[in-house]
């Protein structure tokens, strides 16, 4: 690290990945979550539109771990997309993280419990969501921090 700006990775890949010079590093590219099942998730389209979700996942053999209390959660159900900044999430008294609120006009109910052994259940209920568009297959994806998962499906919409 003397001043002169690194032009390749320890990937092998051109740097900087922006404008400015860096020292190397690689960005993080995000961790799949080893599983994920989305499919206890019912939704109505309204008036007033709304849905309910009780979802299971599974931290990949990778994953550093996530904190919902201090990392970004980011919930699409379809065509709708919800995001809360890192700090949204509070422990209740069991020590669940949970939220309660209003995110871009949507009320929305959400909690991760962690059941131990890299396994989190995560429930969200909203109203005033707007899921037009939204049809079978429904894709669900779950974001907090890098860890990710993707679930595809058919669930009750009315």
């Amino acid at each position: 690290i003397d001043g002169t700006p690194v032009t390749i990775d320890q990937r092998g890949d051109p740097r900087p990945g922006g404008s400015g010079n860096d020292i190397g590093a690689f960005e993080v590219q995000g961790v799949a979550f080893a599983s994920f099942d989305a499919s206890k998730l019912r939704i109505w389209l309204g008036p007033p539109s709304s849905f309910e979700l009780k979802s299971f996942f599974t931290l990949d053999a990778t994953s550093n771990g996530i904190d919902p209390l201090n990392e970004q959660v980011t919930l699409q159900i379809g065509t709708l997309t919800l995001t809360l900044p890192a700090g949204s999430f509070h422990l209740n008294h069991p020590g669940d993280a949970v939220f309660s609120g209003v995110v871009d006009g949507v009320s929305l109910d959400a909690k991760f419990q962690n059941s131990g052994g890299g396994d989190w259940e995560f429930k969200a209920e909203a109203t005033n969501a707007d899921l037009a568009g939204t049809a079978n297959p429904v894709t669900v994806r779950l974001s907090v921090g890098d860890d990710t998962g993707t679930w595809t499906g058919n669930v009750p919409i009315n």
